[in-house]
């Protein structure tokens, strides 16, 4: 009985949370670490950080599908691909979608990085908002913004910042109701070749502040363990990776002690010509 209460009262907060916007992290490698993603360069940095796609190499694609908490309604999938072009950049175009047909929110997302120096790198997206709730009330669409910087301060540290939604944008006419607004900023330490840690902090408008935590290890060339925390709400974290060459299986798992786990995965293809060139994330 209780869990059905906890359910309802998750539906209500997730739909106010989505009609403002709200712009949650996604692929199956940032799904394991409690989705402490801002310092990560990969190909959701498509969405989690834009500057991480200054350092991929080569073109690459994927897909990510989430269940939050075992119910097909509150399902969260992105298809995202990112083009890295010889000494201008990288330019990624980005899906994302959660809901069903009663309520749902998407996004169209397209994204720019580039290094801005030797050890450092921005990157800017522009989106298109759709919000739905079915037939009776229609939908909304508006544009936002987003900025994100990378810097490697060190040979074993780096930081991460991202800022979602500059411009403040409307859902409609109201001038009390925005999309969501944050910042995101992360430190990513480097014990060795095969571990590193990483802790985020997460702050917008209207609410305390998000603190996570996270670690990678690397234990074998093909095999990546991942675990992280993460409060308000409290929950914690857990998964591990695939790097088959040029193909990534990403599995991880949430748990929230009154509703239970949330199973994500993604997969990633990458078109790389040598695999002896490709790069270390």
């Amino acid at each position: 009985m209780m869990r059905y209460l906890y359910l309802s009262i998750l539906f209500i907060y997730v739909k106010l949370a989505f009609c403002g916007g709200e712009n949650f992290s996604v692929g199956g490698r940032s799904a394991g670490m409690a989705h402490a993603s801002v310092t990560l360069s990969d190909l959701w940095s498509a969405h989690n950080n834009q500057a991480g796609l200054a350092l991929l190499k080569h073109p690459i694609a994927g897909i990510y599908y989430e269940n939050r908490y075992l119910i097909r309604e509150m399902g969260l999938s992105n298809v995202a691909a990112a083009l890295p072009v010889s000494k201008i950049g990288t330019f990624a175009l980005s899906y994302y979608r959660f809901g069903s047909s009663l309520f749902y929110d998407s996004k169209v997302g397209l994204g720019y990085g580039m290094k801005l120096g030797e050890k450092i790198s921005g990157g800017v997206q522009l989106n298109h908002h759709t919000i739905g709730f079915g037939d009776i009330y229609g939908k909304r669409s508006t544009v936002s913004t987003e900025l994100g910087i990378l810097a490697q301060l060190t040979n074993e540290l780096s930081i991460g910042a991202h800022i979602y939604n500059i411009n403040r944008a409307r859902i409609n006419n109201n001038p009390n109701e925005y999309l969501a607004s944050y910042i995101r900023l992360g430190l990513n330490y480097k014990f060795s070749e095969q571990v590193f840690a990483v802790i985020e902090v997460q702050k917008d408008v209207h609410n305390k502040p998000l603190f996570k935590a996270a670690a990678e290890y690397k234990p074998a060339d093909m095999l990546f363990i991942r675990a992280g925390i993460s409060n308000n709400p409290l929950f914690n974290a857990f998964g591990f990776g695939l790097d088959l060459k040029n193909f990534k299986v990403d599995l991880a798992a949430a748990y929230h002690q009154q509703l239970g786990f949330s199973p994500q995965m993604s997969m990633v293809y990458e078109f790389a010509k040598n695999n002896k060139n490709k790069p270390v994330e």
